[in-house]
């Protein structure tokens, strides 16, 4: 999946280091993680990168079918379709 390509070439997916999976760190200008709202919009952000990208192929890509997303509070569901 495309997901795996783009960690080996580009490292973690986090958009900041406080919310990365394999290359944690806390910020040092954070007085808390727990109510932190650009963490917790920058886990959203990561998670959703991170979805689309291991739901994707190097087929789908070549074949020219876009991830579509769809997002609520419980589940994300991905659809490939044309351009």
């Amino acid at each position: 999946m495309v997901g795996q390509v783009v960690r080996a070439i580009d490292g973690p997916l986090a958009p900041i280091p406080c919310v990365s999976q394999t290359a944690y760190q806390s910020c040092s200008d954070c007085l808390s993680e727990k109510g932190c709202e650009v963490r917790r919009l920058m886990k959203l952000v990561r998670d959703t990168s991170a979805y689309i990208l291991d739901n994707t192929s190097l087929l789908d890509m070549g074949a020219g079918r876009n991830a579509r997303i769809v997002y609520d509070e419980m589940k994300m569901e991905i659809t490939h379709f044309p351009r």
